[in-house]
């Protein structure tokens, strides 16, 4: 578009064109409208803006230039704790909370921004077990990977951009926080006061993981710790063993040798460890703690035991 062409317009102190004002009392005339210039400038805003980011011009509709701007900037801020289907509207932060449940999160199309892009940004505020499932319209995936969902971890930040469905599909970027502080965390479930027998083994109640759904290494393992609380039992040295198992492998064992205390309570927690056993993306790993005693020893009680996990890429 270019300045107003309009009959009696003036020049301002850096030589452009702009309109003047009528003047009855002087006589002065003012600026005639430019319909090249009020043409143009309609077509910047409705055709250049509003329509090209996928809106429908309205009546009455005062807000449409903004919320084409926040289409296409990602200038929306999204608060959810329930499973629902995103529009282009929601563009920007999204900011996540499932502690009441699994939540599962429907992308618009990439191809709703008419060839533009469409920034999201999405950050998790729970630390709970629940699964955030992120899932892309029907037959579009993110890259690199090719899948057609995202899984959003605790204390992690998942970006997606789309790219409009410009070339030959809609698809989106994908990049995802890594940080050795910010990885996936999940606790096995405290047990209350517990017995075991000399050589029998306690499974203590465990938990299901799933692998996030890309890695740029193709796997992922897990690191974390298994924690032995309150020991009771009799006089001297007592000596157990604990494991922790995918169902298939054992990924660490760890054995405590406690010293009873006047009171007859001790504590034991394994050094943090690496598991050499890798999975898959999107792979559902169930992990239990096995708690026995080792060959020979007494019988003993603990007030509680669990165990912490972290998930990284291999």
């Amino acid at each position: 578009m270019d300045r107003t062409n309009g009959a009696n317009y003036i020049l301002d102190a850096n030589g452009h064109r702009i309109r003047r004002g009528k003047n009855v009392a002087t006589g002065t005339a003012g600026t005639t409208i430019d319909p090249n210039y009020e043409n143009d400038l309609q077509e910047e805003l409705i055709g250049g803006f509003i329509e090209d980011l996928g809106e429908v011009p309205t009546t009455g509709a005062q807000r449409q230039l903004r919320q084409a701007l926040y289409r296409l900037f990602g200038g929306n801020i999204t608060v959810v704790s329930t499973t629902q289907a995103l529009t282009a509207d929601n563009s920007g932060l999204v900011i996540m909370n499932a502690n009441a449940g699994d939540v599962t999160l429907t992308m618009p199309s990439a191809a709703a921004a008419n060839g533009k892009i469409m920034r999201f940004k999405f950050v998790r505020t729970d630390t709970s077990a629940h699964v955030v499932n992120i899932a892309y319209a029907a037959s579009e995936v993110s890259q690199p990977g090719g899948a057609n969902n995202v899984l959003l971890g605790t204390a992690q930040v998942i970006e997606l951009t789309g790219n409009g469905g410009a070339g030959s599909a809609a698809i989106w970027a994908l990049d995802i926080s890594a940080s050795t502080q910010q990885k996936p965390y999940y606790k096995g479930t405290q047990t209350a006061s517990i017995s075991v027998a000399a050589d029998t083994p306690y499974t203590v109640a465990g938990t299901t993981v799933v692998m996030p759904a890309f890695s740029s290494t193709g796997a992922f393992r897990v690191r974390g710790r298994m924690v032995a609380e309150g020991q009771t039992t009799g006089a001297g040295l007592n000596n157990f063993t604990s494991r922790l198992s995918d169902g298939t492998n054992t990924i660490f064992g760890a054995t405590w040798l406690v010293q009873s205390t006047a009171s007859g309570d001790s504590w034991g927690t394994s050094d943090v460890f690496e598991s050499g056993v890798t999975y898959a993306p999107d792979e559902s790993v169930a992990f239990l703690m096995i708690v026995g005693t080792a060959s020979g020893s007494t019988n003993f009680t603990l007030s509680g035991c669990y165990f912490e996990l972290w998930v990284e890429e291999a």
